[in-house]
């Protein structure tokens, strides 16, 4: 996700690339095929059913917010240039850092704000996450099924039908929490300075 993905305005956020890992390789003398490194950049989503927009809450655009700011100063003190094409989440030195991916990130911020018990987390239990907190407050599945770009709603049964209630209800409450006090040390942080 990059900073021109995020409509501040109207609290969405926009997905429509991708940034992948690919490696490279050569034939060596011998005629063996060898890696020889690998490329990074974005590319479009699988299909266009993967594009999609996110609506987003005041509260989680106010940090996305401070995050930004925080970044383009962190920027500036680096003398790197600040560009909206820039990732959202970078690496720790302010630039896109091998294995730096997009789960890579997340854990980051999730290290940053200090949320504890959470190392399997990944982009891919978000999107889970979304999906279930949505049928879980009554969004038709028909919706749902477009919002996650599946190609029908047997799809979007068969994978979020595992979840029951009673889990997602104590998931919810321990994600709660922990954005609590993520919103807290953000408010002191950087709101009372």
């Amino acid at each position: 996700m990059i900073w021109e993905d995020i409509d501040f305005d109207k609290c969405e956020i926009h997905f429509s690339n991708n940034y992948i890992t690919t490696d490279e390789f050569e034939l060596d003398e011998n005629g063996h095929i060898k890696k020889e490194g690998t490329t990074s950049d974005y590319s479009t989503l699988k299909s266009s059913s993967s594009c999609r927009t996110i609506k987003l809450d005041e509260e989680t655009m106010e940090i996305l917010k401070k995050h930004k700011d925080n970044q383009k100063e962190f920027a500036k003190k680096q003398n790197v240039v600040f560009s909206e094409k820039d990732p959202v989440f970078t690496g720790r030195w302010y630039k896109q850092l091998g294995k730096n991916t997009t789960n890579d990130r997340v854990k980051r911020v999730m290290e940053d704000l200090g949320i504890k018990d959470w190392k399997d987390i990944t982009s891919h239990c978000l999107r889970k996450t979304f999906c279930c907190e949505g049928l879980q407050n009554d969004v038709p599945l028909e919706y749902m099924s477009r919002l996650m770009g599946h190609s029908t709603t047997r799809v979007t049964e068969q994978y979020y039908a595992e979840f029951k209630q009673e889990k997602v209800n104590e998931y919810a409450k321990q994600t709660n929490r922990n954005r609590v006090k993520a919103i807290h040390k953000i408010k002191q942080d950087y709101l009372v300075s």
